[in-house]
């Protein structure tokens, strides 16, 4: 069941968008695949979308209080920023042909051989390191009052043999 914050920072929320601003938004933009689905499944696409922000981007200021459910609204907010309702649809939208999280634990592993000349071959197994954001539009949406967690920086690995 979709329970939308209203800024009030309710302890059960799970959603960062209504399924009517949703419904407005893929409407006023003829994105017909948004009313192809089952409503519990457009509801379901809010909650992961919600989850996914959460999860994957860092607010610039802390929580309003200490027992809402959800990372926003954030302190001395009454409502939730616009971009946060925006990107939370745009992800729904996105989610319903891209998965949010993957699973793919060798998703970042790659592969190098070569043949060493008069030695035999060498082969190497490594990860590539953090997958690149994989919602770039949603990151500039949401630049005003987050950033992506893990960007920028410099990361490190460790080599697999």
């Amino acid at each position: 069941m979709l329970i939308v914050e209203t800024g009030a920072g309710l302890i059960n929320s799970n959603s960062y968008a209504s399924l009517e601003a949703a419904d407005a938004f893929a409407q006023a933009r003829g994105i017909v695949s948004w009313f192809s689905i089952e409503r519990n499944l457009s509801e379901a696409a809010l909650i992961r979308a919600t989850d996914y922000i959460d999860y994957r981007y860092q607010f610039f200021a802390t929580k309003r209080l200490s027992t809402q459910s959800l990372a926003n609204p954030i302190f001395d907010q009454t409502t939730l920023a616009p971009e946060l309702v925006r990107a939370t649809i745009e992800l729904a939208i996105a989610s319903l042909e891209t998965p949010l999280f993957e699973a793919d634990p060798n998703r970042d592993i790659a592969q190098k051989s070569e043949e060493l000349e008069g030695v035999g071959s060498e082969s190497v197994v490594y990860r590539t390191g953090k997958r690149s954001d994989p919602f770039p539009h949603v990151t500039e949406i949401l630049n005003p009052i987050a950033k992506r967690k893990g960007a920028g920086g410099i990361s490190t690995g460790r080599l697999i043999k």
